[in-house]
């Protein structure tokens, strides 16, 4: 299928690109003043040494979209380009290994205090984990529903008992999500996860150092005190104390390791 015109000035306006990281020459001249030269290096110059050449692409307006090949790999890049003379934006995209499933699924479930790194506990999994992995900021944040349903849990108690099954039937299909405890007990955990291998790890940090992220993020303020008592009834597999800041990452991989040994589930 010929290219159009724009097709055609984007294209040969993206093979500069990649030629220029092939023979080790700053992409500046090619790069709108708002994209970071460092970032565009990091991402697409692996490609470029790689020697991968355009499959197709793809204009809609400003959006492009490319394939390239090399041997066994393959990448999707995105990139912005509203004057067909400079890239205004980019992201590069490896596609990964396949993922079937894993017999059972597996969950994990990690409770803490406001401001205790749960969210950056799970993003660091998902960084790692080189397999599909769901992470869910609240169990409530699945499609959208009137704000006051979510904030009154007992207004609709149907309603959060589904997102936790929602989840649960996620897993079950072989997948591995993760999420966090958000002020549900863990009974409901166990019921609705029932046979999924699960993981439970409790997250600590003293409060004066809590309510210093509470200021510095710009949380709503007084949610890390009111969320002290949030272990009470809860056991864990298990837990790590974040008032030192410690790497996420190596966090990420002890849960994880955790996560792969646990077997079938027994209960």
């Amino acid at each position: 299928m010929s290219l159009t015109e724009p097709a055609r000035e984007r294209r040969a306006l993206f093979e500069s690109l990649l030629e220029r990281l092939r023979d080790g020459l700053p992409p500046a001249e090619l790069l709108g003043p708002r994209v970071d030269q460092t970032r565009v290096t990091e991402l697409l110059g692996p490609v470029a040494l790689a020697d991968a050449r355009i499959g197709w692409i793809r204009v809609n307006g400003e959006r492009v979209d490319a394939v390239v090949t090399a041997a066994e790999s393959q990448w999707r890049v995105v990139f912005g380009c509203a004057s067909g003379r400079t890239i205004d934006s980019l992201d590069v995209f490896e596609r990964p290994d396949r993922f079937d499933g894993i017999t059972g699924g597996r969950a994990v479930v990690i409770n803490g205090p406001s401001g205790a790194g749960k969210s950056m506990l799970m993003r660091s999994m998902q960084q790692i984990a080189g397999v599909p992995f769901v992470i869910f900021d609240e169990p409530e944040l699945i499609g959208t529903v009137q704000p006051e349903y979510r904030i009154w849990r007992d207004r609709a108690p149907a309603l959060h008992r589904g997102y936790l099954d929602a989840i649960a039937s996620l897993a079950r299909a072989g997948n591995h999500v993760a999420v966090p405890a958000a002020g549900h007990d863990q009974a409901e955990f166990v019921t609705a996860l029932g046979d999924v291998p699960t993981l439970t790890v409790g997250l600590t940090c003293e409060l004066e150092v809590l309510i210093a992220r509470e200021r510095r993020t710009g949380r709503w303020g007084g949610i890390a005190t009111d969320s002290m008592t949030i272990h009470q009834g809860w056991t864990y597999d298990l837990e790590f104390d974040t008032t030192d800041e410690p790497n996420p990452l190596d966090i990420a991989r002890q849960v994880l390791d955790r996560l792969q040994r646990l077997g079938p589930a027994t209960r």
